[in-house]
């Protein structure tokens, strides 16, 4: 599909782009560390947000417009206009997304518009993973027993987050530093500790959603491969991956305590697929989504269904499930021709999570969208210079 460009104001100085640049940086500590910044000062997140769309928007002289962008603007006005056809009481559940989806689809709209160079992700990329890699650092020194001592949590400035909303977020310094010690050169040592603070801090968190991430995590490096690669590469990074999994293993012998253990892998009383109700929660969305919403949903609010694709099967049916569809298998399918595994990685770091938790207000959820999408479009920048 052919781009459209949108020509800019020509003041646009190399300045600004570098003064965004930082701004980007910003963000992505601001993405990690969010909860704790928003519960200590409140929302000064969505103006932060903001001032990075325009920043933007006016860093470069054009904004490109690409397919993903309109599929995902197409996506949103269902979701808007399914607010006219849903039930009296969604407004308040429709209250709680609608600032943090609106600002992310137009960061969306802003970013992938841009023109990223590789080593600008690459750096972008580095800076997520070490602000990730320190929030489990902290994890490490600072969490605090929960849920009746079958988990702990980090404690900052007296808040705590949810154990499965914080295991997100130390999988992308995990997903992040797995693709680098295993398809780039140099800093090895130094990527392999990653992995094992954020593993261990997963781990410890006692979240069997934790668990699914670091196995899909260690999957995409097992099982996919960079275009460059040798058959002694591929070996070498499949007995890498196998010494990977047991470094795992024997660090959650070691160091986790029993019962988190029995409770991330559903021995003791709770089963695997047990906690919080999800699976009455899911079963109850697909009958509503069948019975009463099946092409465009019962509205935006209708149901939170504890699984961000449950409760988008129910706001915004089959149609609006299917254009979000199209938009991963889309950054999928790119990054598998391209034979790239990092935009893969970036992706199934946010989705997965995402399937057990309601996740359309968090960064991380929207930072795997817009980074893998922009990371294809990078790839192809500088194939072209």
């Amino acid at each position: 599909m052919r781009t459209l460009s949108v020509a800019l104001p020509n003041t646009v100085s190399i300045s600004i782009h570098k003064i965004t640049m930082i701004v980007i940086y910003g963000y992505m500590a601001l993405s990690i560390f969010e909860g704790y910044i928003s519960a200590a000062l409140g929302p000064v997140s969505r103006y932060y947000i903001f001032a990075l769309i325009i920043l933007l928007l006016f860093s470069r002289k054009k904004l490109t417009v690409r397919w993903p962008q309109v599929v995902l603007i197409l996506w949103y006005l269902l979701y808007l206009s399914s607010a006219l056809w849903a039930p009296p009481d969604a407004a308040n559940q429709m209250s709680l997304y609608f600032m943090s989806v609106t600002s992310m689809v137009l960061l969306y709209i802003a970013f992938v518009g841009q023109e990223f160079t590789s080593d600008e992700m690459k750096n972008i990329l580095l800076v997520y993973q070490i602000c990730s890699v320190a929030l489990g650092v902290l994890g490490v020194f600072c969490s605090v027993e929960s849920g009746a001592g079958t988990r702990k949590t980090l404690v900052l400035f007296g808040n705590t987050l949810d154990p499965n909303n914080l295991v997100a977020l130390y999988g992308i310094g995990s997903g992040l530093a797995l693709c680098s010690l295993m398809f780039r050169k140099g800093y090895k040592v130094f990527h392999l500790l990653c992995v094992a603070v954020n593993a261990y801090c997963i781990l410890l968190s006692g979240s069997r959603s934790g668990i699914v991430l670091l196995f899909g995590q260690l999957a995409m490096v097992c099982l996919l491969g960079e275009r460059t690669e040798s058959k002694s590469d591929k070996a070498k990074r499949f007995f890498g991956v196998v010494c990977l999994v047991l470094v795992v293993v024997a660090l959650g012998i070691q160091f986790v305590p029993e019962d988190i253990i029995n409770r991330a892998l559903g021995l003791g009383n709770l089963s695997f697929f047990d906690g919080t109700g999800r699976e009455d929660r899911w079963q109850h969305a697909i009958e509503l989504w069948l019975n009463h919403g099946f092409l465009f949903g019962c509205g935006w609010g209708a149901y939170e269904a504890h699984g961000t694709f449950f409760t988008m099967l129910v706001d915004i049916g089959l149609i609006g499930v299917a254009l979000f569809a199209s938009l991963l298998c889309g950054i999928f399918i790119s990054s598998w021709r391209k034979s790239t595994v990092l935009p893969i990685m970036i992706l199934v770091t946010g989705m997965l999570p995402s399937f057990f938790i309601g996740a359309q207000n968090r960064r991380f959820f929207w930072n795997a969208l817009i980074l893998s999408t922009q990371l294809i479009y990078s790839y192809k920048s500088d194939e072209m210079v």
